[in-house]
């Protein structure tokens, strides 16, 4: 996941503003920060001692999937030939799975 995102983001930085307009770019490298967030989140909930619940993980999976993807697709409409508009929704779904997932690991953290 932190993989993807360094090479999404190396596309953002160089590639997108040439053919995309620079709300797109900007919207397109927010989904980045949060995909390289949440595998960095990933990576620390594998420690022993930060131990993340199964549950936590598995939203949070869902979580960038739905968030950035979402924001991925929608920073492409005006390239493509269909609408993609019906994935706004998804964008917001996929914060609140991120919290939750994060509220989740951060209650059994708590609890130890």
């Amino acid at each position: 996941m932190v993989l993807l995102s360094v090479i999404l983001g190396a596309i953002a930085a160089h590639s997108l503003p040439k053919i995309l307009p620079e709300p797109s770019v900007i919207s397109f490298r927010t989904g980045v920060d949060y995909l390289q967030l949440i595998g960095l989140v990933l990576m620390l909930g594998s420690l022993e001692k930060l131990a993340m619940p199964v549950v936590s993980s598995r939203i949070l999976v869902a979580s960038v999937i739905c968030f950035s993807g979402s924001i991925f697709a929608l920073g492409f409409k005006s390239k493509l030939s269909f609408s993609v508009s019906f994935l706004g929704p998804i964008t917001p779904i996929g914060g609140l799975l991120m919290m939750m997932g994060l509220g989740i690991w951060a209650w059994k953290v708590w609890k130890v």
